[in-house]
């Protein structure tokens, strides 16, 4: 129950993209970083999140432009954050309310 989120934090696999990555680039920093997700960073700040489940809905959803798409096209930008001085507690609750695996961790 006093475990904060920054006590179970991986620091060495940060997947984050910026908004003009290509698909490609996306989907090679999600496959090698194995967590599923990744930032959207501009100027150092989280504007976007996007996960595998979005990739998969947008190949199906704009199958025939799919590979010329960037970031910022396809990206969720409200993403769920929490701060690493946070409770576990805390980001397992916002996980389940909201039915998402990841959070995205700021420092706090």
């Amino acid at each position: 129950l006093l475990l904060r989120v920054k006590d179970m934090l991986d620091t060495t696999h940060r997947p984050a993209v910026v908004p003009t990555a290509s698909i490609k680039e996306v989907i090679m920093e999600i496959s090698e970083k194995r967590l599923g997700v990744t930032a959207v960073l501009e100027d150092n700040k989280v504007i976007g999140i996007i996960t595998d489940g979005d990739i998969r809905r947008t190949m199906e959803s704009r199958e025939k432009d799919f590979f010329n798409l960037k970031a910022e096209d396809l990206m969720s930008i409200h993403p769920k954050l929490i701060y690493d001085t946070d409770k576990l507690i805390s980001a397992s609750n916002i996980m389940s309310q909201h039915k998402i695996n990841s959070l995205l961790v700021c420092h706090g």
